[in-house]
């Protein structure tokens, strides 16, 4: 009867798998439209398109700027994340990547509070699909596709490792440290989700024993003091350099200043947006739905159905909690995800950009949406501890149904518009290598690519002559029937200068942008 009981679990277990990796290829493939999305992705992609002296002067530049030597790490990645964007293979193997995250952070979390219990990720994966909208606002994986996605990877796959093999010997060990540290060092954003999660493991191995830690009481309270000093060297090794070039090199630039303390109410109006904004209730409009096509809804309709109908069936596999368990975990959860946003909710210039604009989302929202669905799991599993399994079933289910559905009618809305905005990059493309090429004016040049500027650019950078770079690279590619011209590559970009009296800004969104043209009004005025 074991046997049996096992065999259908493990079958279930695989039928899950594939369903839910369904579901993850159907929302791929929505934000497969949107390429190239910020004026930034543009100003990476003309770096490298004049080769890797130029990124890594760049990158010093900006490190320098900005006070913060992430930018060695974060500027080639955004640079081969923009020239990658183009390609339909590598742009989709970021979108999978991206998704990693979210599998990756389900099963950190079902490994740190569940003993590794696949129903607890899968409920997490579940909500992180059916409510993850689709967005310009700087944020990934449309705009820097691989700024945050391959730090959080190292660091979630270090930390995961951890967990699963906690007596691991000290070379194992170690590696992962250095992983886990080369990932912080990639960036504030990085930075500040692994704290995070150090900081969601200690507080779990407080609350209990975890299995294969050895513990030591201090000063009244047991502890995991090897794990716990291991990690504040970890931390120490990340923070010492990380502050020694700031002091050497004190920003300049704006968006890193948290000079917003002066209204408290306002800092967290401003973190709690930047939660909101990046989940499908805050992009909820009943407009788009109404004018979506019969066929979006079919497809949204199934889309949404088989979400549903997973969810419901995962609740039954849910583990029941005690109260005391789930509100920790839920009161954790809450916590740290304010701890996210609260960097960026502390600089005046975001506040003035959530205010004044109406542009709430950004990096981080990206980021804190991968604890958005932690707690909604955490509530489905306080629905299926305290109320009867049909009832929760259907709570969840229909939970499920409704958010899944609207939010793929809406993405498909937003897909579309960014497939209209993405088409000039389709039109170089065409016209590098059209045997009928001959030399054009700027004018005519922008006319014929992107006649209504459609492509985000700095001022900083000329529009023709970009183009013209542009097509010079695209006609060095394999099957372009035109040879590339002989002559000088152009120059792109004035020279700028980043001392007191220079305008820095114009280079610098993550750490480098201003509001793009896409960021004011409805969703739906965005055509």
């Amino acid at each position: 009867m074991t046997v049996v009981s096992d065999q259908r679990r493990n079958w279930g277990g695989l039928l899950s798998a594939l369903v839910l990796l369904l579901l993850l290829a159907l929302q791929i493939q929505q934000f497969g439209h949107g390429i190239r999305t910020t004026a930034d992705d543009v100003a990476f992609l003309a770096n490298y398109q004049q080769g890797w002296a130029a990124i890594l002067a760049d990158a010093q530049r900006t490190a320098e700027f900005s006070g913060r030597f992430s930018h060695y790490i974060q500027t080639p990645l955004n640079s081969l994340g923009a020239y990658w964007a183009a390609e339909p293979a590598t742009r989709y193997a970021m979108l999978a990547l991206y998704v990693a995250v979210w599998l990756m952070f389900a099963g950190f979390c079902a490994r740190l509070l569940a003993q590794g219990q696949r129903s607890v990720a899968l409920m997490i994966c579940l909500w992180l699909v059916a409510l993850h909208p689709l967005a310009y606002e700087h944020m990934p994986p449309n705009a820097y596709p691989l700024q945050n996605t391959v730090p959080m990877l190292l660091i979630l796959a270090a930390r995961w490792w951890l967990l699963v093999n906690p007596q691991a010997g000290w070379p194992a060990r170690l590696t992962t440290y250095v992983l886990t540290a080369i990932g912080m060092w990639s960036g504030d954003f990085a930075l500040i989700f692994a704290s995070a999660l150090l900081l969601a493991e200690h507080l779990r191995y407080l609350a209990s024993a975890y299995p294969g830690l050895t513990y030591h009481r201090k000063f009244g309270v047991s502890l995991p003091l090897s794990k716990l000093l291991s990690d504040m060297a970890l931390v120490a090794v990340v923070m010492v350099p990380y502050i020694l070039y700031r002091q050497a090199f004190p920003s300049q630039y704006t968006g890193n200043s948290m000079t917003g303390f002066a209204d408290p109410l306002r800092v967290l109006h401003t973190a709690w947006l930047h939660i909101y904004a990046g989940t499908s209730p805050y992009r909820f409009d009943a407009a788009v739905l109404m004018q979506a096509s019969t066929w979006v809804w079919v497809k949204a309709g199934v889309f949404a159905t088989v979400a549903a109908l997973l969810g419901a069936w995962c609740v039954a596999l849910l583990p029941r909690w005690r109260a005391r368990m789930s509100g920790a975990t839920l009161l954790a959860a809450v916590l740290l995800s304010f701890y996210i946003v609260m960097p960026v909710a502390l600089v005046a210039r975001q506040q003035q950009w959530c205010f004044d604009y109406g542009v709430c989302g950004y990096l981080d929202s990206r980021i804190v949406y991968l604890l958005v669905g932690l707690v909604l799991a955490v509530l489905a599993i306080v629905l299926r501890s305290w109320l009867s399994l049909r009832l929760a079933q259907l709570l969840v289910g229909l939970s499920i149904f409704i958010g899944a559905g609207s939010n793929y009618v809406i993405n498909a809305h937003l897909a579309s518009d960014m497939a209209h905005r993405s088409a000039p990059w389709q039109r170089a493309q065409q016209f590098a290598c059209d045997g009928d090429y001959r030399e054009q004016s700027d004018a005519q040049l922008i006319a014929q690519i992107d006649p209504a500027q459609l492509v985000p650019m700095h001022p900083h950078i000329y529009r023709a002559e970009f183009w013209q770079q542009h097509l010079n690279d695209l006609r060095h590619r394999p099957g372009c029937a035109i040879a590339p011209r002989n002559d000088s590559l152009v120059t792109l970009t004035r020279t700028m200068h980043f001392g007191s009296q220079g305008n820095g800004n114009l280079l610098l969104a993550s750490g480098w942008s201003a509001p793009e043209p896409w960021g004011c009004g409805a969703l739906v005025e965005r055509r």
